[in-house]
């Protein structure tokens, strides 16, 4: 079976730029680069919750040939990602290890370049965010890296935002652009996404304008896919500030991810 490239590419771009996000190599274990070929590549950018913000009190090591990709080398995966934004844990080393578990991949690596609290429009051309994606797409695109899914988890910040259904669409396309117009082919999935305890007053934190702006863009193309609906992970013991996911949140995340990915498969 084939190898299964978790590529984390939310906030942050690039395989060589990695400003934002972390990159403290210390203790980590690097592996052989051609651990990545023959791999189904999975690229995954949004917010927060795709980056490095889950319980801090939960790292995880994964257990199974999980690897993480950053800054041209493979190394060992752990929380936190290299690349991604933040410090504490990341859904993604759950998703590897479980995809393994459930022999849907015989390894994963994670390419996280998650930052946390932006807005779709900060990915979108014209963003604080999209040269950095450019460079991370032109990095994958030099090492002949073949993506496989493009995963999305955001917003969040757009439901304070109250950004309108159609602008959040408009803005998710120069993102979709960016890797048609380098000839990655891979499917999108997006996950709905749009809770924060700041919007409780209205439809119980959720929006219904980015949930329903989420759904349409997979309404709409062939080649984007709905993903996990996180909005429902809406419990106190779902996330650890009210926010960010807790290690039982994680969990449940990471479960999500796997049937979306099956799914689209």
């Amino acid at each position: 079976m084939k190898t299964f490239v978790l590529l984390i590419c939310m906030l942050v771009g690039g395989l060589t730029a990695h400003a934002q996000g972390y990159a403290n190599t210390k203790g980590r274990e690097a592996v052989p680069f051609e651990k990545i070929r023959g791999s189904v590549v999975l690229f995954t950018f949004g917010q927060s919750n795709s980056a490095n913000f889950g319980q801090r009190s939960h790292l995880y090591t994964c257990q199974n040939e999980v690897y993480n990709y950053f800054n041209d080398t493979i190394y060992k995966a752990k929380d936190p990602l290299l690349g991604a934004n933040g410090g504490w844990g990341s859904v993604w080393t759950l998703v590897g290890d479980k995809m393994i578990e459930k022999k849907l991949a015989k390894s994963v690596t994670v390419i996280p370049i998650g930052v946390g609290g932006v807005e779709v429009a900060d990915w979108a051309k014209g963003g604080k965010h999209h040269d950095l994606l450019l460079r991370t797409l032109d990095e994958v695109v030099k090492h002949n890296i073949e993506i496989n899914y493009i995963c999305w988890h955001q917003g969040e910040s757009d439901n304070i935002a109250n950004t309108p259904k159609e602008v959040y669409i408009e803005r998710f396309l120069t993102i979709r652009e960016a890797f048609r117009s380098r000839g990655i082919k891979a499917p999108f999935i997006v996950a709905v996404a749009s809770y924060h305890p700041e919007c409780l007053k209205e439809d119980y934190g959720c929006s219904k304008e980015i949930r329903e702006a989420q759904k349409e863009l997979a309404a709409r193309y062939d080649d984007i896919f709905v993903g996990p609906d996180t909005d429902k992970l809406d419990k106190l013991y779902h996330r650890a500030d009210g926010v960010h996911f807790s290690h039982v949140g994680q969990q449940l995340h990471a479960d999500m991810w796997i049937k979306a990915i099956k799914h689209c498969k």
